[in-house]
């Protein structure tokens, strides 16, 4: 033990080297800070004749992102998923889904801030969205509506096109700018 004692008193006398300062990590660009349902709504009017017509219905299915500034640094995404199906233009059911996100900003480049609030963040909000539809499809009594993976960059360029032609900023919400860049 007494070796031990010396061998440590040694190290740390004169031949140590000496010890550099913990590395913090970089900020990361954004982290999502709550995902949640915001609005969510499920008609079932085909029920039950529906089920015993044998009919497959026709679906159509829209999806749209949106946001909102918080504050401070803070944005809300919202993935809005809309299904109806159909039958000889016959209501069968009616889905609605905001499935939302506070997203925290880190220290991204302002350029770089639309393309993260309306492909990364959906990107990362889809899969669990997706479920949520297939779920309730299914316990509907329906098959499940699964669907396909989707793209957000045709999403983005389709919100960037339509505010050029308003002759507006083509924007999304962005956090207070005092509190963009971070040390």
């Amino acid at each position: 033990m007494a070796d031990d004692q010396n061998a440590q008193s040694e190290n740390n006398e004169g031949g140590a080297a000496p010890q550099t300062p913990p590395q913090t990590p970089a900020e990361p660009p954004y982290q999502i800070i709550m995902q949640y349902v915001k609005d969510f709504s499920f008609e079932n009017p085909g029920a039950p004749g529906i089920f015993t017509s044998g009919a497959a219905p026709q679906t159509a299915i829209n999806l749209d992102v949106t946001s909102q500034p918080l504050g401070g640094r803070d944005i809300e995404v919202t993935l809005k998923i809309d299904a109806q199906a159909a039958v000889d233009g016959k209501a069968v059911y009616i889905l609605e889904l905001a499935y939302s996100a506070v997203v925290r900003v880190g220290n991204v480049p302002k350029e770089a801030l639309n393309a993260l609030v309306l492909v990364e963040v959906p990107r990362m909000l889809f899969p669990f969205a997706r479920e949520i539809v297939s779920s309730t499809t299914r316990n509907g009594g329906y098959s499940s509506l699964l669907l396909a993976p989707f793209d957000f960059v045709q999403l983005y360029r389709r919100h960037m096109e339509q505010a050029q032609k308003a002759g507006g900023d083509a924007a999304v919400a962005q956090p207070e700018a005092a509190d963009t860049a971070q040390a």
